[in-house]
């Protein structure tokens, strides 16, 4: 009984060094695991960080756009208004242009009766 209870006694013994072993092989690969783990949330970190970085450059070039946007519809308004200030004046030009023709063939006519008037003793050039 001796020799059986030996023999136990060495099968326990070797089964707790191999438990021992496969623990320490686990626990090994759960720490290599829990390093994975932690790399990969720095790794995850790094790239929402870069991508807030992202989001505000973004956010300040469509902000940008929005103020350039409004620049050249102020550039627009401000050159349709010289547009129609120009056509105004253009206008008001015609219109004197067109009375001051018909001043000028007035006084034509006028140069014509006297022309034909013999009792003035002057010539009138053209």
């Amino acid at each position: 009984m001796d020799k059986t209870f030996r023999l136990i006694l060495i099968g326990i013994i070797a089964l707790l060094v191999i438990n021992g072993i496969f623990s320490l092989f686990q626990n090994s690969n759960i720490n290599e695991a829990l390093r994975g783990v932690k790399r990969a949330e720095k790794l995850s970190d790094s790239v929402l960080m870069h991508l807030q970085e992202s989001q505000d450059k973004l956010n300040i070039v469509l902000k940008e756009l929005d103020e350039s946007k409004s620049y050249i519809q102020a550039l627009k308004v401000k050159a349709e208004i010289s547009e129609l200030e120009k056509k105004t004046k253009d206008k008001v030009t015609n219109k004197k242009l067109d009375s001051l023709d018909e001043e000028r063939k007035k006084l034509e006519a006028e140069q014509e009766k006297f022309k034909s008037d013999s009792t003035i003793g002057f010539k009138v050039k053209k």
